[in-house]
């Protein structure tokens, strides 16, 4: 036979797979190995059900890479020689689709449109992200929000355990009916992450920014140095379900009574592996609102997000 050692080693892979029809060992970077069925696997976390522990929960961190009970990929992995790449030197992308779109007619004819797109790449201990977002809505056939704004974003992690994060950011947005025909804010700053765990999430961080303000109807424009605070959690309550609560600030350091406020508070149901429904309440709040604009802005938004 032209392979006989291939043949050894396909039927030794039999003999050890059927042995363990559900087996899968992680290798872990320290040599360590943990040996079971996966029962679950999220982005951060993989959960496996062996016999002596029970469920043991592993951070993909520590994985170095699994071997499965599937023969057809173990004779791949022979006839191909596929090299198996470290977790920490891969790249990892994440980016995510949600629509919005509810109408009502009879009495009242209405309807409202949200869109988003945001992307991240993590390398290391530093991550770029980026987004765009827009919403729409009309009451009667007569526009009466028209939203957009984007962001870019670099942090990279720093400390013992890298919960400290520098970053540098810039924002740029357009309302309409708030009157703003652009705002443009560049800033810098500092955050730390009280935990970054799959199950509950918190941080808060704080920069220095310019901001810049370009108005629709004539008034002159606007520039100002900002404070920028905010807070973010995101806690998992029972199963996947999920609330978030996102709260930005941007009083104004040369008029104290001057500030505007965003909150977005999430509730988000996984519908599957790469798909969730979302219901947000959002806050647009401004201390002195430009031309005949409210205070206030407020918007409940449904929503399915897609990740890929």
């Amino acid at each position: 036979m032209k392979h006989p050692s291939i043949l050894l080693l396909i039927l030794a892979a039999i003999f050890l797979t059927s042995s363990q029809l559900h087996a899968k060992e992680i290798f872990l970077k320290n040599g360590d190995k943990v040996t079971g069925e996966i029962v679950k696997e999220t982005k951060k976390k993989i959960i496996v059900q062996t016999q002596a522990f029970g469920k043991v929960s592993v951070d993909k961190e520590f994985v170095d890479y699994g071997l499965t009970d599937d023969v057809e990929a173990i004779v791949e992995d022979i006839f191909l020689e596929t090299e198996k790449v470290p977790q920490d030197e891969k790249s990892k992308w994440s980016r995510k689709i949600s629509l919005g779109y509810s109408q009502a007619s009879g009495n009242t004819e209405a309807s409202q449109f949200s869109g988003k797109f945001d992307i991240s790449r993590k390398l290391d201990h530093a991550e770029w992200s980026g987004k765009l977002h827009s919403y729409i809505s009309s009451a009667n056939e007569k526009m009466d929000a028209k939203k957009f704004n984007g962001m870019l974003r670099y942090a990279f992690s720093f400390g013992q355990e890298y919960k400290w994060y520098n970053f540098y950011k810039f924002e740029g947005n357009q309302d309409r009916f708030a009157n703003v025909n652009y705002r443009l804010i560049p800033s810098a700053g500092v955050g730390y992450w009280f935990s970054d765990e799959e199950e509950w999430k918190a941080m808060i961080e704080g920069a220095l920014g310019f901001e810049h303000t370009n108005y629709r109807d004539g008034t002159e424009n606007e520039n100002q140095v900002v404070f920028v605070p905010r807070a973010f959690f995101e806690k998992v309550l029972f199963d996947d379900l999920k609330v978030s609560q996102d709260i930005t600030m941007y009083p104004s350091l040369e008029e104290f009574e001057q500030f505007r406020l965003h909150s977005e508070t999430s509730l988000i149901n996984p519908l599957s592996e790469h798909i969730e429904w979302r219901l947000s309440f959002i806050d647009d709040y401004n201390s002195k609102p430009s031309g005949s604009a409210e205070k206030n802005d407020f918007r409940l938004i449904s929503s399915i997000d897609y990740a890929f």
